[in-house]
């Protein structure tokens, strides 16, 4: 029998697609069948850590589970420390402990902090036998303190945070530490950002003028022990001598004070030096007592400073403001305007500690009227009146 291809066609694609279409069917579930769902991963999430982590001067990095709530500062130079910690509010309730030193019976701390009387005072040159019952969250110290002192904290237990303050580079870096050590960023950055302004004010004047224009000058620390009087200059690196010259100064002592501590000075040295100005630091409080005495002596009138009337105290009130303190700023804006009188006529003393006490310590203006002013010692005024 022969089919008709015409007709053959159709009948043979109609099979074809019968056949792809069941091949393509689902089966059905059976009734005891499970379909079981994808799995969901959730992402894992790490521990958070909350180490806290500072960076003190001499690169350290001293590590605490949370801020230290039990403060001790002890060594030398206790109280430039102090007067820095206090500088932030959080001071008051965590230092509990401080070493028994100061330059004078006036204690600066007590009209910041109402707790003083209560905190812990250590003897000075309190040992780790010593600081231990304190149990401090850390110990604040000077750096050269480190092998005496900061080492043997160290082998007990103890964590040890240095700050230098030595230079205004180094006391910037250390607000930032210290504001680490409070959690308080802020007030470090507010607290440079004051100083920088004042520093800024200053140099922004003296930078212009030519070598020839910035006088020289002598910083003198006299003192008078066992009726013995004897004049020292700093080194080339202590803050005193870069005081002089960001104020526009050249001291004269720079070249030949060479070393790690305050060098004595011979009148004929002094003599041979001849300076412009000369300025007279007293940790005593006695460089008007000692400028009274240099103007009554015959030799010295025959220098240049106390010819032409530049002869000054260098002025202090709790401490002197010539030192690696926060005061150091005082020191500053004096110094410039008794080196550069005709630069710098409008300085006034007491409109310059009162912006400094209640920016720096947050002081009213009577406590600073009433209990800052009255202390405030030196030849105050421009040109070192």
């Amino acid at each position: 029998m022969i089919y008709h291809t015409r007709l053959l066609y159709p009948l043979l694609l109609s099979i074809i697609l019968v056949s792809l279409l069941a091949g393509c069917t689902i089966p059905a579930a059976t009734p005891n069948s499970v379909v079981e769902p994808t799995p969901v991963i959730e992402p894992t999430v790490g521990e958070v850590d909350t180490t806290i982590t500072i960076t003190d001067t001499l690169g350290n990095k001293v590590s605490f589970d949370q801020l230290p709530e039990r403060i001790v500062v002890a060594g030398k130079a206790t109280p430039l420390l102090v007067n820095t910690l206090y500088m932030f509010p959080e001071a008051v309730s965590r230092i509990t402990t401080i070493e028994n030193r100061s330059q004078s019976p006036e204690i600066f701390i007590p009209l910041v902090d109402a707790t003083y009387a209560d905190k812990l005072t250590l003897e000075k040159n309190a040992g780790p036998e010593a600081i231990a019952p304190a149990q401090p969250d850390v110990v604040i110290l000077k750096p050269y303190m480190k092998e005496k002192l900061g080492d043997p904290l160290e082998t007990i237990g103890i964590k040890v945070i240095y700050l230098d303050l030595e230079t205004p580079d180094t006391f910037y870096k250390d607000l930032q530490t210290i504001g680490a050590l409070f959690g308080n960023s802020q007030r470090a950055d507010e607290l440079t950002a004051f100083y920088q302004s004042k520093v800024q004010a200053i140099t922004g004047t003296i930078d212009p003028l030519s070598p020839e224009d910035k006088p020289g000058v002598l910083l003198l620390k006299h003192s008078d022990e066992e009726n013995v009087v004897s004049y020292e200059v700093p080194p080339a690196n202590y803050l005193q001598t870069m005081l002089v010259e960001m104020a526009g100064g050249t001291p004269l002592w720079k070249d030949s004070s060479a070393g790690d501590g305050w060098q004595t000075v011979t009148l004929d040295q002094i003599a041979a030096w001849d300076p412009a100005r000369i300025a007279v630091i007293n940790y005593s409080g006695g460089a008007p007592d000692a400028i009274a005495a240099i103007q009554a002596d015959a030799t010295w009138q025959q220098l240049k400073a106390l010819q032409t009337g530049h002869l000054g105290a260098f002025p202090m009130d709790y401490l002197s403001w010539d030192q690696p303190d926060p005061r150091w700023i005082l020191g500053l804006t004096w110094l410039a305007a008794f080196i550069h009188p005709d630069q710098f006529p409008g300085y006034d003393p007491e409109l310059e500690v009162m912006d400094f006490y209640r920016t720096v310590y947050g002081l009213d203006k009577a406590t600073i009227a009433t209990s800052i002013f009255p202390l405030m010692v030196g030849s105050l005024l421009p040109g070192g009146q």
